[in-house]
């Protein structure tokens, strides 16, 4: 989980013509802690239905109207408990906050109320709630690092099971390889999931995982994933480690591979945050090209320019664009 000091603002994001190479830079805010930031960690970020922002962090939760923040103690008392560093939140269809922390604790909170439910996995006190999803069903999914997947049936969350054909010693523990970072559910009711050990297909139906990941040319393992971007109904744009953006056609099963950089993977071609920005665009944070955009018509990468953004600029480890179309992430 990478944990960053900043939140980043792109206020404006030019369009990019087909074969651009660089793109004009956007407005960029940074919000730090001489801002008003409450934390100099963070890991995660979501906007709730009436449009606040909320961002967790090793050392609490924080809600941001765009002004100012206001933080949710630490302190426990009988309406708001210790949060126990955060690592994933999400929001559900009824408005209500998720927050995954450390111990196998998730804790559901209500914005208006700030009254707070959690429920403890019995995980292991050194295991994080990486991620969360809720499905369009309006079920409540997380994933446990090197645990598992948990479900929520309304009272409590039960294991359901945990990935398949991960690496065997030789190749790497294989608790190393069994985490989540990304989930997309498809109009078939089937998720995908981000992992270190390549792609994954689940069906809720079936409680089972079948590993559908490329192995790396390079390195003949599977290409650790970051971040899915759905493309319509027939793919997955898949972030990685290395080697640049992977597609995925999930009718055909065939894989497709696109690089910005010449060289071998795991020094180059590192692709973190990933957001849909229109049909065509995907914005892309990298390491070593900074911030950029990638059209998924013409197959092209382009890159800001200037100052900061060019080069080595900001790895940004989470994207997401609000109601209003500004682009947040955490730096």
């Amino acid at each position: 989980m990478l944990i960053r000091k900043s939140l980043v603002l792109l206020t404006i994001l030019l369009s990019v013509s087909a074969h651009a190479q660089l793109i004009d830079l956007p407005n960029i805010e940074i919000i730090s802690e001489r801002s008003g930031l409450p934390f100099n960690t963070m890991s995660n970020l979501v906007q709730d239905k009436q449009g606040f922002l909320w961002i967790g962090s090793f050392d609490g939760l924080a809600r941001y109207d765009g002004y100012t923040f206001v933080t949710i103690p630490r302190k426990n008392n009988t309406r708001k408990p210790v949060f126990n560093a955060i690592g994933s939140l999400a929001v559900d269809g009824k408005g209500n906050i998720w927050i995954g922390q450390l111990g196998g604790l998730i804790s559901r909170l209500n914005p208006t109320t700030e009254d707070v439910t959690t429920y403890n996995l019995n995980a292991g006190e050194d295991k994080a709630v990486q991620a969360i999803f809720c499905d369009s069903k309006g079920v409540i999914w997380c994933y446990v690092g090197y645990v598992g997947l948990y479900r929520f049936d309304g009272k409590a969350f039960t294991f359901v099971a945990s990935l398949n054909s991960l690496p065997q010693k030789g190749a790497g523990q294989p608790y190393v390889y069994n985490n989540v970072s990304s989930f997309v559910e498809t109009k078939d009711y089937t998720f995908w999931m981000a992992t270190s050990n390549g792609l994954y297909q689940f069906s809720p139906t079936a409680n089972t995982f079948q590993h559908v990941s490329p192995l790396s040319p390079d390195v003949n393992q599977p290409t650790p994933l970051h971040h899915l971007v759905q493309e319509g109904s027939s793919g997955l744009w898949c972030s990685t480690y290395g080697q640049g953006l992977i597609y995925y056609d999930i009718s055909t099963h065939q894989y497709k591979n696109y690089r910005y950089q010449k060289g071998p993977a795991g020094t180059n071609n590192i692709i973190y945050g990933m957001v849909r920005k229109d049909s065509d665009e995907i914005l892309l944070s990298t390491s070593g090209n900074g911030l950029g955009v990638f059209n998924s018509s013409s197959k092209k990468f382009s890159f800001f320019h200037e100052g900061a953004l060019e080069g080595n600029g900001p790895v940004c480890s989470q994207m997401m664009i609000d109601r209003l179309g500004i682009v947040w992430a955490i730096s």
